[in-house]
């Protein structure tokens, strides 16, 4: 088997690992994405996501990918702060992928809150700058696998899942106490400005049907999520689901026993896999 090829860091931003497509293996390049968008939960790094990364290049060995990471900072930072964050990657997005006349076809595979919000911020600098597919001009195939997302993001939440990766106890608890003080900042902020929480921007977004305005309306999104995810919970995960096919949205789900928050692939591999495969292979033959 051939061995995944390694990412390499973007020298414009400290957020962002690059792939270069190789030459069509296994599945005829028709049945590939031209992009696969890896975007991490907050406080990831590439060591947490390169599992995904290497399985996407063996899926997919002829698809760009990207694989971007997202800040324990920016669930907490202003707007101001994410987008001058967002710029240099969405412009290194859009020179390897976006300079055609055709829109290309994108897996994204999104974990947690980091994941959608990264997305929710490269969208909202593309639908600014880039040309909107109108309704009913050619589309490409666009599925959104939202792994463990979108939950409540109270502050309890956030704390779990900033920490999720940090096993040390001295720096856990550090990170814990930072993270409770700068979120309980925010909701001070929150409430005296009126200003949106986090938990209300980025369930809002998701399902606002503008969003991929610079891609495709009319994506696939597939919700994976379990009843045993403490960061985001079961009923919050389907109920937005749920709000997302009253809106219109093209929607799948996918409930796993026993998983952990971003946990699933790692609980049935094989089931994990299907599903994302079979995402894209629906949404290649629905354009057909």
């Amino acid at each position: 088997m051939t061995s995944a090829p390694t990412p390499v860091p973007f020298a414009g931003s400290d957020l962002v690992y690059f792939i270069s497509p190789r030459p069509t293996e296994g599945k005829a390049y028709s049945e590939q994405p031209k992009i696969v968008v890896i975007i991490g939960w907050m406080g990831a790094e590439f060591s947490h996501l390169k599992h995904f990364s290497a399985t996407h290049s063996r899926m997919y060995p002829s698809a760009m990918q990207f694989v971007i990471l997202a800040e324990s900072e920016s669930a907490v930072g202003s707007r101001a702060y994410n987008l001058k964050r967002m710029r240099p990657v969405a412009e290194f997005f859009r020179k390897q992928c976006l300079e055609g006349t055709e829109p290309p076809s994108i897996l994204f595979h999104l974990f947690s809150g980091g994941g959608v919000s990264q997305l929710i911020w490269l969208s909202h600098i593309f639908n600014a700058t880039l040309f909107k597919r109108e309704l009913g001009s050619p589309r490409p195939p666009v599925v959104l696998i939202f792994d463990s997302t979108p939950g409540a993001y109270h502050r309890h939440q956030y704390i779990l899942g900033t920490t999720l990766t940090l096993s040390s106890g001295p720096r856990r608890t550090f990170v814990a106490l930072r993270g409770s003080a700068r979120w309980a900042v925010m909701s001070t902020w929150w409430a005296l400005s009126g200003s949106q929480s986090t938990h209300s921007f980025i369930r809002d977004n998701l399902n606002d049907p503008g969003l991929l305005g610079w891609i495709n309306h009319d994506a696939l999104r597939v919700y994976i999520y379990s009843d045993a995810d403490e960061v985001a919970e079961r009923d919050e995960v389907a109920r937005h689901a749920q709000e997302a096919r009253m809106k219109g949205f093209w929607v799948k789900e996918q409930v796993f026993r026993g998983s952990g928050h971003v946990r699933h692939a790692a609980k049935d591999s094989r089931r994990y896999w299907a599903t994302v495969d079979g995402a894209w292979r629906d949404a290649v033959h629905a354009k057909l």
